[in-house]
């Protein structure tokens, strides 16, 4: 017989209750798990910030988030419950949170690999890692994933394009390097708007510099980049220029 499957963004009591007998139960066992993070788990629930699995009417697995910004979510928790693992759940699952995402405008969508072995079931979506950084690097590795088509960066040959460039520095360390990406500018017909949207994870105190040819437009940290041009968080969002 087929198991029924199905995807609730809308979970009830019923299924929470579900979800903390057996992940009490892994934790009994196995000393594992996110049992002790139940508090986190019902405030996503309770904030709409969770959804589920059901195999024949039973929640096998959940998946929460939070809001960075209005264009950025980060996965909190994702679990399957222990006897259901390995039958593609979790990737169902996560396929229909993107979707659900991208729905809502949505743009990218971050985490940290916690445990240290969930890295390769995130990086089968194609989640790559955040540019390295020591003086904000967290615990856990972190991982993006961009759900909107976007440009790409690329060396750019042609010294009379109009050029946005960006450092994995600040400033005054890098005066004298060139640029770690960079972006050719090119703008709808008659428009201000770029024909494809810049989209990449940067840090506040990086350098940005955006040129045309020889002449320097702007040079300075990301945070001090007209604020109509940058949306701010862990990305720059350039749609506008």
């Amino acid at each position: 017989m087929n198991a029924t499957i199905r995807i609730d963004f809308k979970p009830k009591e019923s299924d929470l209750i579900n979800i903390t007998d057996w992940l009490y139960a892994e934790y009994v066992k196995t000393k594992t798990g996110f049992y002790c993070n139940m508090n986190i788990i019902k405030t996503c629930f309770d904030e709409n910030r969770m959804v589920i699995i059901l195999v024949n009417k039973y929640a096998v697995g959940f998946i929460t988030w939070a809001f960075n910004t209005s264009y950025s979510a980060e996965i909190v928790i994702a679990e399957i419950h222990p006897a259901f693992r390995k039958f593609g759940y979790g990737k169902i699952l996560a396929n229909h949170l993107f979707s659900h995402f991208i729905k809502n405008n949505i743009l990218t969508v971050d985490l940290e690999c916690a445990p240290a072995n969930s890295v390769h079931f995130w990086k089968k979506f194609k989640f790559k890692e955040f540019p390295k950084d020591e003086r904000w690097e967290r615990p856990n590795l972190e991982l993006y994933k961009i759900l909107v088509e976007c440009q790409k960066p690329n060396v750019i040959k042609d010294t009379e394009s109009e050029i946005i460039e960006l450092w994995n520095g600040e400033p005054s360390e890098t005066r004298d390097r060139l640029p770690d990406w960079q972006w050719e500018i090119k703008y709808k017909k008659g428009l201000n708007q770029l024909t494809k949207s810049i989209i990449f994870p940067c840090k506040y105190d990086w350098r940005i510099r955006w040129r045309k040819g020889d002449k320097v437009i702007y040079d300075e940290k990301v945070k001090r980049f007209n604020n109509n041009k940058i949306s701010y968080g862990k990305y720059l969002i350039l749609e506008n220029l």
